[in-house]
């Protein structure tokens, strides 16, 4: 159990400065902080928060683990889930009434004397200390935001998709991000396929992918991810800065809820100094029809699947240009163009060079 050790009483200034500059101007913090300070009651519930700040789930939950975090409210589990309550230090009116007044103020704010900022006469000598402050970055990212799945920026938004099942489907991932490893499944691994290999903002992102192949039906939720309901506990311990959920349907908020809570708490808290960057991705069934169309080309021409078909005019119509294809084939740029420029012409079938792709 964490102990609070910041004696409140002796910077009372302080306190309310610093509450002030974390809530800021963002009217949902701002809410959140309003709504579990008003009237008596001593827990509010997830949904008491959305109400009163007429936000999404997602964004409550995220602005009450930043003031949690600074010890600005509190945040405990009660009945599986989390409610937020309040700082005895902050509970009179008229304190968090001033802490409001203050982060809508910054001019105000600056001009309340505090340790850090200390009002002091012209012949007095300030000293300012810059304390290393360490902070988690958390965001959610998409299948579009991600550098090595760029070419599917060019798929229609909502293709339709083929299930393929969930082997297959890993093997063109890793045909995709250049793996070259072997990631056999078993009951105990931490993720279904993890790699250093992914490019993320044009930079190399350690990556952690759990995959649920089509036998699984209906939205997904966490109690249908591994045998146990605990692949997101073990996804969790994988030591990456991204972590990618992909299945053929509908991915549960729930799902992503629990992995960003676990994600968090995992994190070694003893480095100072450190920023961390963390990034959870979801393949729904939207996105994934789109790196499905994809997929079934390049992964049938691996795996010399004949029911592709002619896979290189199927990349053309696709979108993409003779020297793209080429660098997928291992042709040059000029020999995908001649072929598609006869393909055109007799509305037949490009030929393949024998030996490409192979």
């Amino acid at each position: 159990m964490a102990v609070e050790v910041v004696d409140r009483t002796s910077n009372s200034s302080d306190q309310i400065v610093h509450a002030a500059e974390v809530i800021g101007p963002s009217k949902l913090k701002q809410g959140v902080f309003r709504a579990v300070y008003t009237n008596q009651r001593r827990r509010k519930t997830v949904e008491d928060l959305i109400t009163a700040t007429k936000s999404t789930q997602g964004q409550v939950i995220d602005a009450g683990r930043t003031l949690a975090h600074e010890t600005i409210i509190t945040r405990t589990p009660h009945n599986g889930v989390f409610v937020y309550g309040k700082v005895d230090f902050f509970r009179p009116r008229a304190k968090w009434q001033r802490v409001l007044r203050l982060a809508a103020d910054k001019k105000a704010r600056e001009k309340v004397p505090t340790k850090r900022n200390p009002k002091v006469s012209p012949s007095s000598v300030k000293v300012n200390l810059r304390l290393p402050s360490q902070r988690t970055l958390f965001a959610q990212i998409f299948v579009d935001d991600i550098d090595s799945f760029a070419k599917v920026r060019r798929q229609p938004k909502d293709p339709g998709y083929t299930k393929m099942p969930e082997t297959k489907f890993k093997r063109g991932v890793t045909r995709i991000l250049g793996e070259a490893g072997h990631f056999k499944d078993w009951g105990g691994e931490t993720s279904d396929l993890q790699t250093g290999r992914l490019i993320y903002k044009k930079k190399r992102a350690s990556t952690a992918f759990a995959f649920k192949g089509p036998g699984t039906t209906g939205i997904l939720t966490p109690g249908k991810m591994g045998k146990n309901g605990d692949q997101l506990q073990r996804l969790a311990q994988c030591p990456v800065d991204v972590f990618v959920v992909q299945y053929w349907g509908q991915i549960g908020e729930a799902v992503l809820h629990q992995l960003r809570e676990l994600v968090l708490h995992s994190i070694d808290q003893s480095l100072p100094q450190e920023v961390r960057r963390i990034g959870v991705t979801q393949m729904d069934d939207t996105s994934l029809a789109r790196v499905e169309r994809l997929l079934a080309m390049l992964v049938g021409a691996a795996l010399k699947d004949e029911r592709v078909g002619n896979w290189v005019l199927a990349l053309d119509r696709a979108g993409f240009k003779p020297a793209e294809i080429a660098e997928l084939t291992g042709d040059l740029s000029n020999t995908i163009a001649q072929q598609l420029v006869r393909a055109r012409r007799g509305g037949g079938k490009a030929k393949r060079r024998s030996g490409a792709a192979s």
